[in-house]
């Protein structure tokens, strides 16, 4: 698992500084495009907001060992997903994002 979070991140890190830029005259969307999401999670807070607008939460993020621990489904839901698209799976004890 540290191997590969050890490789994703650089590559995460270099695609992002050498992207190519969009071409001359496309829309970059920014702050304030009704096509843009701006998603807020509060540590030890039962909430979250997308846009504004206010979600409840069964669990709350928390900080434990220094590492900030989300709930994958709301953080699917702050992506656009819908309950359906959102999936646990018991067998292996972890969530399926559609």
């Amino acid at each position: 698992m540290k191997k590969f979070i050890g490789i994703l991140l650089p590559l995460c890190f270099l695609l992002t500084v050498f992207a190519v830029p969009p071409p001359v005259g496309a829309k970059v969307p920014g702050p304030g495009d009704p096509n843009v999401r701006t998603a807020k999670f509060w540590i030890g807070e039962k909430f979250y907001e997308v846009n504004g607008v206010r979600q409840a939460m069964d669990v709350a993020p928390v900080i434990k060992n220094g590492r900030t621990l989300l709930p994958l489904r709301y953080v699917g839901y702050a992506m656009g997903l819908k309950e359906q698209d959102v999936s646990w799976e018991p067998a292996v004890g972890w969530a399926r994002l559609k």
